[in-house]
């Protein structure tokens, strides 16, 4: 086992949501200081952020599994009508975009992706913060804590 992010989506994103979501992981991926690719072994091919999907991995020993959201459902397996996917990270640094992509995927669709994850709001806090410097708005949690305190 491995450190892991969970989602499940419900819907297709809504073009016009998918624009949205695409142009901050475009922003994103211009201020990161963290190598990126497509696959841990490409580390000359960057980046999909398409019409249909968003995927990367860390560079080399930087990587772990691949990061794939997709825009649609169609096609795919359903359970209890959302589809799962889940990339493991195993903590390695592209685990802060991972976190970022998620949670600005759910803000802008929250009644297309549900999230989950092995980590808490402390793990998720450092990505969330940077997230929410980079594009001059709060990136907020996507997933309710476990435990909350208070």
């Amino acid at each position: 086992m491995g450190y892991t992010h969970y989602w499940y989506q419900r819907a297709d994103v809504p073009p016009e949501t998918w624009e949205l979501i695409r142009a901050d992981v475009r922003q994103l991926l211009l201020a990161t200081e963290v190598p990126l690719a497509y696959e841990q072994d490409m580390p000359m091919r960057p980046p999909e952020i398409g019409d249909t999907l968003i995927r990367f991995n860390g560079v080399g020993a930087d990587g772990f599994e691949t990061f794939l959201l997709i825009r649609d459902i169609a096609g795919r397996r359903l359970r209890r009508g959302e589809t799962f996917d889940f990339t493991k990270t195993n903590r390695r640094n592209y685990d802060g975009m991972v976190c970022a992509v998620l949670a600005i995927a759910a803000g802008h669709a929250p009644q297309c992706y549900r999230i989950a994850s092995d980590g808490d709001a402390d793990d998720w806090a450092a990505p969330l913060s940077w997230a929410s410097t980079i594009l001059g708005r709060a990136v907020a949690l996507p997933f309710k804590p476990e435990f909350e305190t208070g």
